[in-house]
């Protein structure tokens, strides 16, 4: 059995596994001890639950990056600012010809997917969602001549790209 770095196994034997959802049969699974402490170290009383099933425990598997939960937290303030709404953007908006709806819309989805993005799990959905966001937005920006606008998007584009690669 081949581990990450980043994750840790608890796994005491013998132990009865919950049933399984296709055929609806339990698995009971037997080992020595060493079987057990080859894989996880020494037995942990904490590893079982109250019915007697082993529990695996992982830690930092799920855990987003620090670089993608900034880059979440920078979208989601974003997404925030379209949602409630603030008077810079709704003037930003209004000048493309934009309604309140499809401020909010972006918004919603600028939101939605930093919180996708803080998962590792949902990270790569995230990403697309940011990333078709910021082009939507961006396009918008070019073509209204809002130069002022254009590199800090460009850059969340170029960050909200980088969740589609796996930070340790």
């Amino acid at each position: 059995m081949q581990l990450h770095r980043s994750t840790s196994v608890i796994v005491s034997m013998p132990w009865t596994a919950p049933p399984d959802a296709r055929n609806g049969k339990a698995v009971r699974c037997v080992a020595g001890a060493n079987a057990a402490a080859r894989v996880s170290g020494p037995r942990e009383p904490h590893s079982l639950d109250e019915e007697g099933h082993a529990m695996i425990l992982s830690s930092g598997s799920r855990a987003p990056s620090l670089w993608h939960t900034l880059v979440g937290l920078g979208f989601a303030s974003a997404g925030i600012a379209k949602l409630v709404p603030a008077k810079v953007e709704e003037g930003l908006f209004k000048s493309w010809g934009w309604t309140r709806r499809d401020m909010q819309t972006i918004g919603a989805s600028e939101l939605l997917g930093a919180a996708l993005l803080m998962t590792r799990s949902t990270q790569r959905l995230g990403a697309l969602l940011l990333s078709s966001t910021s082009v939507c937005i961006l396009s918008a920006e070019l073509r209204h001549g809002d130069d002022v606008l254009v590199t800090p998007r460009a850059g969340m584009l170029l960050a909200a790209l980088t969740g589609f690669f796996k930070g340790r």
